[in-house]
């Protein structure tokens, strides 16, 4: 190939990479911080607990022979929804979801498990949503967002960062029809979907791996919405 035509490959290249959409929070978006108190009052399942740590975090763990824990907003958002806030996964073992625009399918934003719910993923990979599993190295992978039911991945990450033992600042959005995940205010993933969910409940579940169960310590939780 002529020199010529290499760099019109370069250019056309990096021209895509900078016409993708950053992801920026419109001013409109009122915040609505959610205390530990109020953290506590999400819809919990699996095996496991979840309480408050020393009156500064909430830690969110798994118990023996669990299937993967979850904390579930009671409230449901239409339209655009960020949720910001700052978590630490306590051992290697820990897989970190996000999810968002949860809700049962159909037309209705409502979120409902089932009767003596174990936290599988069964019963997720039913419901509409984005699923933004952002520690992801216990399974050997990279942070990803995927869409339920039945749509799959649509974009991931080029590797994991997070290690134990340390904070991070993480957001997780849907503002149009772009989804993304940041860490420590850096874009790790983002997808741009032409037939985005409209809305429902966020969610932050955790899973352990090989007979380890995972653990988390969350604070300083806070979404950003119309509502």
């Amino acid at each position: 190939m002529k020199k010529t035509g290499i760099f019109s490959l370069l250019l056309l290249l990096v021209t895509t990479a900078w016409a993708q959409p950053s992801p920026t929070v419109p001013a409109a978006l009122k915040e609505t911080k959610v205390s530990n108190a109020e953290l506590l009052k999400w819809t919990f399942n699996g095996i496991g607990k979840v309480y408050d740590e020393s009156g500064r975090q909430i830690c969110l763990q798994e118990g023996e022979n669990s299937l993967g824990v979850g904390l579930y907003s009671p409230l449901s958002y239409k339209g655009d929804v960020v949720m910001r806030y700052k978590v630490m996964p306590l051992n290697a073992a820990t897989v970190l979801v996000n999810l968002l625009c949860m809700s049962d399918e159909g037309e209705s934003l409502e979120l409902t498990f089932p009767d003596g719910y174990d936290g599988s993923m069964g019963p997720i990979l039913n419901k509409e949503d984005y699923f933004i599993a952002f520690r992801n190295s216990p399974h050997a992978t990279a942070p990803f967002i995927s869409k339920n039911p039945k749509a799959g991945q649509l974009a991931i990450a080029d590797k994991d960062e997070m290690i134990p033992g340390v904070y991070y600042d993480v957001e997780v959005g849907r503002v149009g029809k772009l989804v993304w995940l940041k860490v420590d205010g850096k874009t790790v993933v983002q997808c741009t979907d032409p037939n985005i969910l409209p809305g429902g409940h966020l969610g932050i579940r955790l899973r352990g791996l090989a007979g380890h169960p995972a653990a988390c310590v969350i604070r300083d939780l806070s979404i950003l919405s119309a509502q």
